[in-house]
């Protein structure tokens, strides 16, 4: 957030919008990182919440395509030579990912990672969410969200009988989560009962 001020902030002393293209062009084009030129490029993206708050772009909007395709570009590179998974934040790369170029995209990928376990346990452990309460914190998957991405039968397939325990305890509880809330889906019940987020009953921690 701070980097991105810095360069919004210092943007914006430049009036002219080509003149600010033409930088954070070179300057994406030439950076090693990822998730900043992903945040920078997002934040361009033209949206009504941003226009009813009269947020200022930096760049025309005929200009956005040549940004997005730098960024996507530098991505799917991240994602073929193997980066992305050893990236210390891949969840929002990836997803900033499927924003930018499409959700389908991001899913053909995330297919071509299903193929053991460990690695269907990875892939759950980015798209778990958490609530918090004071000291306490509690994760949880719903299938409908997962589903816009994964064959949910493949990855319930690839973990069948499988032992999670040697697992990071990130993927440990993913993969946990997982097949509680396949369990709700089956006896009928809300994917994620937010009024009980904290009231977890021992059925459901098995």
């Amino acid at each position: 957030m701070i980097a991105w001020r810095l360069i919004y902030f210092g943007l914006r002393r430049e009036k002219e919008k080509s003149a600010r293209f033409k930088i954070l062009r070179d300057a994406l084009t030439e950076s090693d990182s990822v998730l900043l030129p992903l945040d920078i490029v997002s934040s361009e993206q033209r949206s009504q919440e941003r226009d009813s708050h009269g947020f200022e772009y930096l760049v025309d909007e005929s200009d956005l395509a040549a940004l997005k395709s730098i960024v996507i570009e530098k991505v799917r590179l991240w994602a073929k030579d193997g980066r992305l998974r050893k990236h210390p934040r891949p969840e929002e790369v990836i997803f900033w990912w499927g924003d930018l170029a499409s959700t389908e995209e991001v899913r053909a990928w995330f297919a071509t990672q299903l193929t053991t376990a460990a690695n269907a346990a990875w892939v759950l452990s980015l798209m778990m969410n958490h609530s918090t309460s004071g000291d306490k914190t509690r994760y949880y998957i719903t299938p409908s969200f997962v589903e816009q991405y994964v064959d949910i039968d493949a990855i319930e397939k690839l973990l069948t009988d499988f032992d999670a325990n040697e697992l990071p305890e990130k993927e440990k509880i993913a993969v946990r989560e997982f097949r509680r809330a396949l369990r709700r889906r089956r006896e009928g019940k809300p994917e994620f009962d937010m009024m009980r987020r904290f009231e977890i009953d021992d059925a459901d921690d098995e």
